[in-house]
């Protein structure tokens, strides 16, 4: 636990249900406000005398907050006296006065821990005569001075209250093993500290050290000055910081020395967390920020590492093959839609294939997976040859979906696309057939490692033809997709969720020429070579929502694919009745003479102008696709 003293003391001073303006202007006139489950019960202006014991929160919560020269004076004072409850008292003004005759007990009873309970004192003095104990759940922080013969810490003990500070405690102090000193530090080597007047006895207990700030290199800190100091506090490292305490060894200080390991350091692993690492390292050294302070609080360089993968925005560069393996899709859609209208051209060949042998009609080739699925259904289909007036319309429902496995740090991911795609058509000639085609597609990106999401929307817009002549065959097709991409991206060290939308668009262009080889009448062999251009361009955009928030600059993503393949068709005789069967065979290789990294420039947008690459994992270059 962490007391965050700001908020707890606006949180006291709302239970109330008064503002801080009820707090007297005037010093000299003091204030006592009471809230909740207080007994007894008194609000007004000073003093207070109590015969007896004063309990703030017994069962329920409570609240009481001192100001100017008020003074509240009782025997025994309990806060959080039963498990469950909860209280809170703030000592605002120097003058003002707490004092127990006898004992103060933070977070239960003389004998048992209790409830919560925080005594904030901002400033002005606690006294209790006898003895202190802050329980587990216990607290005492801020500016101000306890005085008591024997203080007993098996809490927290927090100097300071909205930045560095110093508390004080007029007597002698012993830590128990649970015991704990919160201290805040600045890479300036200033620090909260702890003044005890009396000894300090660490029986156990444990330094939690908060940075405020960025720390770099190595800083000394003075977080206790006592009389003298007996044992030794433990301390936790973290990933990024070396925290050691030198023994006092009796002596009159607790020294804390901090030692900031940087943050492009060798424990990166992948090519992103090093890119990251070195603009957090110029960030550091600039003055640091937020984001770094943050960072240096991990525990583990397992956390930093996965910190610095949701920093660095690595996925959005698997957001570029996607999309080209949608339009791939889509191009292999009309594709096909080409040799399924070939039958109605290519009249003198019998029993002519309209299943498509096409570089890319298999998504595979797009992002190099051999997980990826895809379907396709042809809603409504009439052909050229179907209409006395030479023209058909057509329309197809497909699907594509697919995941790559984390590779090298780069994460994994699944995608799946639903879309859809009409088209009109003309016979020009008894040889070739014109077209026109339009679709709509919509996909989803859920990544493997992270939490982040990316939605997709695409509008294509395509020019077809197929001529075919006595033997052989060219297809060909030209396309425009505009697309529209929203994405989010979470950032589990500072707690943010980061939104981003931008815009791209994409020329593409495949080309297909084929031979329709006859040796005998049953036999039907057709090799062929295509090409396929894909240019993908995604604008630049800033993304909203917090200090992690990323620009990243445009992309260019190209893609020139080439491949050469056959088809083997056999016809076979069944029986005297002359029914038949036809069996294929086909196989092709695919190229990629193009990009095979997605790769995009981003930088901090809240942070000293740092630019940087995040980039996926190379994807394969060469693939053979079999098939029957």
């Amino acid at each position: 636990m962490r007391v965050d003293m700001r908020k707890l003391a606006v949180f006291g001073v709302l239970l109330t249900g008064l503002g801080s303006l009820l707090l007297p202007a005037d010093p000299a006139t003091g204030s006592i406000i009471t809230g909740g489950n207080v007994q007894p019960l008194f609000t007004g202006s000073d003093p207070w005398n109590i015969a007896g014991d004063l309990r703030v929160g017994i069962d329920a919560s409570g609240t009481m907050i001192l100001s100017g020269n008020s003074k509240v004076v009782d025997v025994n004072a309990y806060m959080g006296y039963l498990a469950g409850s909860e209280a809170r008292v703030i000592i605002m003004d120097p003058n003002t006065l707490w004092q127990n005759s006898a004992g103060l007990f933070i977070g239960g009873s003389a004998t048992q821990a209790g409830g919560t309970a925080l005594l904030m004192i901002m400033a002005g003095r606690v006294d209790a005569n006898q003895l202190t104990i802050i329980w587990g759940d216990g607290a005492l922080a801020g500016n101000g001075t306890l005085k008591s013969p024997s203080v007993t810490n098996w809490g927290i003990i927090s100097p300071g209250e909205d930045g560095i500070g110093t508390l004080t405690i007029d007597g002698e102090l012993t830590f128990k093993p649970d015991g704990t000193l919160e201290v805040d530090v600045k890479d300036s080597a200033v620090g909260d500290k702890l003044v005890v007047t009396g000894d300090v006895n660490a029986v156990g207990g444990k330094v939690n050290v908060f940075p405020t700030e960025t720390i770099t290199g190595t800083k000394d800190y003075t977080i206790v000055d006592a009389n003298s100091v007996r044992g030794a506090l433990g301390v936790t490292d973290t990933a990024l910081l070396d925290l050691t305490i030198a023994d006092p060894n009796g002596g009159p200080f607790v020294l804390l020395r901090i030692s900031a390991a940087q943050f492009d350091a060798e424990f990166s692993q992948t090519p992103n967390q090093q890119a990251m690492g070195i603009v957090l390292q110029t960030i550091a050294e600039a003055g640091g920020s937020p984001l770094t302070a943050a960072l240096q609080q991990l525990p583990t360089l397992d956390e930093v590492r996965t910190a610095y993968d949701q920093l660095s925005g690595q996925s959005r560069p698997p957001l570029a093959p996607i999309l080209t393996t949608d339009t791939a899709k889509f191009m292999g859609i009309v594709s096909n839609r080409l040799q399924g209208a070939r039958g109605g051209v290519a009249r003198d060949l019998q029993g002519l294939s309209d299943a498509p042998l096409l570089a890319m009609a298999e998504p595979q080739s797009g992002i190099g997976s051999p997980t990826d699925r895809s379907w396709d259904s042809f809603l409504w289909d009439m052909g050229p040859d179907t209409s006395n007036e030479g023209w058909g319309t057509w329309a197809k429902l497909y699907g594509l979906s697919g995941d790559r496995k984390t590779e090298n740090g780069a994460t994994g991911y699944s995608y799946s696309v639903f879309g859809q795609s009409v088209g009109i058509e003309g016979q020009s000639s008894e040889r070739s057939i014109w077209g026109i085609t339009i679709g709509r597609s919509d996909g989803q990106v859920d990544y493997d490692t992270l939490a982040d999401e990316a939605d997709m929307t695409t509008t294509h817009f395509g020019l077809y033809n197929s001529y075919s002549a006595t033997g052989w065959y060219l297809n060909s097709l030209l396309m425009y997709s505009k697309i529209g991409v929203e994405t989010e991206r979470v950032v589990d060290v500072i707690g943010e969720r980061l939104e981003g939308e931008f815009d791209g668009r994409e020329l593409g262009a495949y080309f297909e020429a084929g031979l329709d080889w006859q040796p005998a009448a049953t036999w039907l062999v057709q090799p062929l070579a295509a090409l396929q251009i894909s240019l993908l361009r995604l604008d630049d955009y800033v993304e909203a929502g917090g200090t992690s928030a990323l620009a990243f600059e445009d992309q260019q993503y190209e893609s020139f694919k080439v491949s050469a393949g056959a088809k083997l068709t056999k016809e076979l005789m069944l029986g005297p009745q002359g029914r038949t069967a036809i069996v294929q065979a086909r196989g092709r290789f695919v190229h990629e003479l193009g990009d095979v990294v997605s790769e995009v420039e981003a930088r901090l947008q809240d942070a000293p102008p740092a630019p940087f690459d995040i980039s996926d994992e190379a994807a394969t270059r060469d693939s053979i696709m079999l098939g029957g």
